[in-house]
C-alpha cells in the first residue's frame, strides 16, 4: 500500500472512524484517482442577503424550481432577481446563474380588526 496514504487521509476525512484502506489500494491498483471521478459542480445564489449553494446539475435551475425548493407557494410570493422584478408567468423561463442576486418576498396574510377607526374630533385635527 505504498504510496496511498493520501488517498486514505482523504477518505478517513469523510467517514471518520471507518479503515478504507482495502478500498482505496482497490482504486489506486485499477488506476482510479481522485482525478478520475467527475467534480461535482456547484452554484453559488444569494438570497435574501445570504448565500445559498445548489448543485448545479445539467438542466439549469429556474426561478420557477427555486420557489418549488424553498418550499413556498408561487401565488404568495415575488421574486427580485439582480434588481429587477421578475413577473410569475416568466419564471419557469428564467434560469439561475452563478452569483445570480435574488430577494424573494413570502405574503403572509393574517390580522384581526379588533376595533374600527373611529373619526377625528375636530379639536384633533390641528
Amino acid at each position: 500500500m505504498t504510496g496511498s496514504g493520501k488517498y486514505v487521509g482523504f477518505v478517513r476525512r469523510f467517514v471518520p472512524g471507518h479503515d478504507f484502506s482495502h478500498a482505496v489500494k482497490a482504486l489506486i491498483v485499477f488506476g482510479f484517482s481522485r482525478r478520475s471521478f467527475p467534480k461535482r459542480k456547484i452554484m453559488k445564489l444569494q438570497i435574501n442577503g445570504e448565500e445559498r449553494i445548489f448543485d448545479d446539475s445539467p438542466t439549469p435551475l429556474t426561478l420557477a424550481s427555486l420557489v418549488d425548493i424553498l418550499g413556498m407557494k408561487p401565488d404568495r410570493v415575488a421574486v427580485e432577481l439582480n434588481r429587477d422584478i421578475v413577473p410569475r408567468d416568466r419564471w419557469s423561463d428564467t434560469k439561475l446563474a452563478e452569483g445570480d442576486r435574488l430577494e424573494v418576498v413570502h405574503f403572509v396574510g393574517g390580522g384581526v380588526v379588533t376595533d374600527p377607526p373611529r373619526p377625528l374630533l375636530p379639536d384633533e385635527l390641528s
